[in-house]
C-alpha cells in the first residue's frame, strides 16, 4: 500500500507540473497576460506597394521562334513611315542571326533591346529567353539582339565596369554609348515609344549600367544581373525587375571573386536608393518557386524575385536540365513591364 501510494503521489505530482507548463501559442492557462512580452502586432504593407506578381501573366509560355519565315535583309532605314515587319541585319552583318526582329502590331511599339552573356551571342540568348517567340505571341515589339565584342581577350563581352581595377576606362570600349547610338538609329523608324533593355548574366550587367549611364533606357529587366558602376553616375531612376536564383553564388557574393562589387541582391538595393524607395524591403511573395521583394516608396519600381532551387540562368519552364523552372521571367517581365505607369 505505502509503494501504491507513493506511485500515485509522484504521478499526480507529475501532471500538476505538466499542467502548469506553459503553451507557446497559448500561454500558461489561468496566468495574467504578460505586457513586457507581449507579441507585436503584425504591420500592414504600404498601401502603395507595387505587386511583386503582375496580374495579366500569359497562361502559355512562348514558343521558340524557329527558322526565319523570311529571307533576312540588310537594315536600311524606310524612306517614309514605320520599317516593315521583318528580320534584319543590323550590326553584324555577316551573323547567321539575325538581330532585328519587328513583328506585326499596334504602334507605337516597344523596342526591346536584349542583351546576351559572356562569351554569348544572338543565339544563345533567344534560346534561353524566347523574347523572339514572345514578341511574335504579343505583336507590338521591336526586337533588338544586338553582339558584343571581345573584351580584354575575354571572349565575347560588354564592357560593364567588371574589369575597370585592369582595364582603364579611357582604354575600355564605351558600350553604354554604343547601344544608345544604336536605339538612336532605330527606334524613330520601328515606331517605338519606349525602351525596355533585357539582360543575362554579363548582359544583365551590361543593362543596369546602360540605364545608370545612358540616355535611352525606360526601364529593366535582368537576370543575374548587377550594378557593377558607381551608383552615383545614376542621374534619374529607372524602373527595374531583376531574378536570380537562389543557388547561384552571385545571389549574395561579388560576381568576381577578390573585388568587392554588389551582388544581385545588394545591386537591387542599390537601385532602391536611386530610385528614392525606402530603405527596407518587404517581402509580398514567398511560396515554393520564389520569394520576391518589393521596396515601397519609389519613384520608380523595384522588384527582386528569388528563384528557389535554381543556379545561374535565366530562370524558364524550357531551360536544360537543372536550369528549368516553373518561373517564367520572360513572361512574368513582359506582364510587369506592361503594368507600368
Amino acid at each position: 500500500m505505502r509503494t501504491v501510494s507513493l506511485i500515485a503521489l509522484t504521478l499526480a505530482m507529475a501532471l500538476a507540473c505538466g499542467s502548469s507548463k506553459a503553451d507557446p501559442v497559448k500561454g500558461t492557462p489561468g496566468a495574467a497576460p504578460d505586457k513586457g512580452k507581449r507579441r507585436a502586432a503584425p504591420v500592414a504593407p504600404p498601401a502603395d506597394l507595387p505587386r511583386a506578381l503582375p496580374r495579366d501573366v500569359p497562361r502559355e509560355p512562348p514558343q521558340a521562334a524557329g527558322p526565319p519565315d523570311r529571307i533576312d535583309r540588310l537594315w536600311v532605314k524606310p524612306r517614309n513611315g514605320c520599317a516593315s515587319p521583318g528580320r534584319y541585319r543590323v550590326d553584324h552583318p555577316a551573323d547567321e542571326t539575325p538581330s532585328l526582329l519587328i513583328v506585326e502590331g499596334n504602334k507605337p511599339r516597344t523596342l526591346v533591346v536584349l542583351l546576351h552573356g559572356g562569351s554569348g551571342d544572338a543565339k544563345k540568348i533567344l534560346r534561353q529567353t524566347r523574347l523572339d517567340g514572345l514578341a511574335k505571341q504579343e505583336g507590338g515589339i521591336a526586337l533588338l539582339v544586338p553582339k558584343s565584342a571581345d573584351y580584354g581577350g575575354r571572349g565575347t563581352r560588354w564592357n560593364t565596369g567588371k574589369w575597370s581595377h585592369m582595364i582603364p576606362e579611357s582604354q575600355g570600349r564605351d558600350d553604354v554609348r554604343y547601344l544608345d547610338a544604336l536605339v538612336d538609329m532605330l527606334k524613330d523608324d520601328v515606331c517605338a515609344e519606349e525602351v525596355l533593355a533585357v539582360g543575362f548574366s554579363n548582359g544583365g550587367q551590361m543593362a543596369q549600367r546602360w540605364a545608370c549611364e545612358g540616355e535611352n533606357v525606360d526601364a529593366m529587366l535582368t537576370a543575374a544581373g548587377t550594378l557593377l558602376v558607381d551608383p552615383g553616375a545614376c542621374d534619374r531612376p529607372v524602373p527595374l525587375r531583376s531574378y536570380v536564383g537562389k543557388d547561384d553564388p552571385i545571389f549574395k557574393n561579388s560576381p568576381l571573386e577578390g573585388v568587392d562589387f554588389p551582388s544581385v541582391q545588394a545591386s537591387a538595393q542599390l537601385w532602391a536608393g536611386i530610385n528614392g524607395c525606402e530603405p527596407e524591403p518587404h517581402y509580398s511573395v514567398d511560396d515554393d518557386l520564389r520569394k520576391c521583394a518589393v521596396w515601397a516608396g519609389c519613384n520608380e519600381p523595384v522588384t527582386l524575385c528569388v528563384v528557389k532551387n535554381f543556379p545561374h540562368g535565366w530562370p524558364a519552364p524550357w531551360g536544360r536540365r537543372n536550369k528549368s523552372s516553373r518561373v517564367s521571367a520572360t513572361t512574368e517581365g513582359w506582364a510587369w513591364y506592361r503594368e507600368l505607369d
